[in-house]
């Protein structure tokens, strides 16, 4: 087994450990499990590197390689988990957002599936065939570029939008986490190659760096309870008071179950409305706010 091989396996279980210490930090928050899911996705992919690169024949190598284009995926989870970081609830709503998110995937990965056809020996084992460019490696290329640009885009504006010292740390972390391994791997996997300069793929090892860096997060600044939204619906979906939570504007931000079952609401219906869709009188509306207060 060579070492760069062995780099590969060694990057899957780290991410394997990632992901699991990720998911039960806090398994009920929608980030924590992309997140974890990511991670699982990554020691996959990098379990699948190890195993083109210490592949004995081309056959076993192509085989790998064809299991490798699921990594559309990776850009798809990441632009989810920026939306998600940055709380774009409105966009999340609707699942025309899913669509657009991991359709290209899933397209991407079936052309790979269906006509990868090559592999090529270099000193760290077997990898991929650049020449000539494929129209599966090209619809790629043009989705990592994308998701990459679309990623550090939205988490950009989130930090410069941040207010508070503690979200512009756990959004430095997020962007070096997720951001900067995915433009690393860009240079390493697809620039220099193009230049004619090969090396060995570096994907999986930079990403499972940022997963590092995200594992940090949550350890140095209990990440990823990443928003005071998010910390306030971990702590009432524990009580059994009556419990809803405004913004300035007197819009509903977070319910309770114990609220909803006594106002025989869904979730869904009171997120996002004026208080007044429930305290409509002044009479209720004036003694709700006196006990905020």
């Amino acid at each position: 087994m060579n070492i760069y091989a062995l780099t590969s396996l060694l990057a899957a279980v780290i991410c394997v450990f990632i992901g699991n210490f990720i998911y039960y930090k806090n398994p009920e928050n929608y980030l924590n499990k992309l997140v974890a899911i990511l991670s699982i996705l990554v020691a996959f992919l990098a379990f699948i590197e190890f195993g083109y690169r210490q592949a004995e024949t081309i056959n076993t190598a192509v085989f790998w390689l064809k299991l490798s284009t699921l990594w559309p995926f990776v850009p798809s989870i990441l632009i989810n988990i920026s939306l998600v970081f940055t709380d774009k609830k409105e966009l999340l709503k609707h699942k025309l957002t899913y669509f657009l998110i991991y359709t290209p995937a899933i397209i991407i990965s079936v052309v790979g599936l269906l006509t990868y056809s090559g592999a090529v020996h270099e000193y760290w084992g077997w990898t991929y065939v650049l020449y000539p460019i494929t129209p599966f490696f090209a619809m790629l290329s043009i989705w990592s570029i994308f998701g990459g640009l679309l990623t550090s885009l939205i988490i950009l504006t989130y930090y410069l939008n941040a207010k508070e010292e503690l979200e512009k740390k756990q959004t430095k972390y997020i962007f070096l986490g997720l951001f900067a391994p995915l433009i690393f791997s860009i240079m390493t996997d697809l620039i220099l190659p193009l230049s004619s300069i090969r090396i060995p793929e570096l994907t999986m090892t930079s990403i499972t760096v940022g997963l590092i860096f995200i594992v940090y997060g949550i350890w140095r600044y209990r990440f990823p309870i990443l928003t005071p939204a998010m910390a306030a619906d971990k702590i009432i979906s524990t009580m059994s008071n009556f419990l809803i939570i405004l913004n300035i504007r007197r819009k509903i931000l977070l319910v309770n179950q114990s609220a909803l079952n006594l106002l025989k609401y869904s979730k869904e219906d009171l997120i996002g409305k004026n208080s007044e869709f429930i305290f409509n009188t002044g009479k209720w509306k004036m003694k709700f706010f006196r006990m905020l207060i």
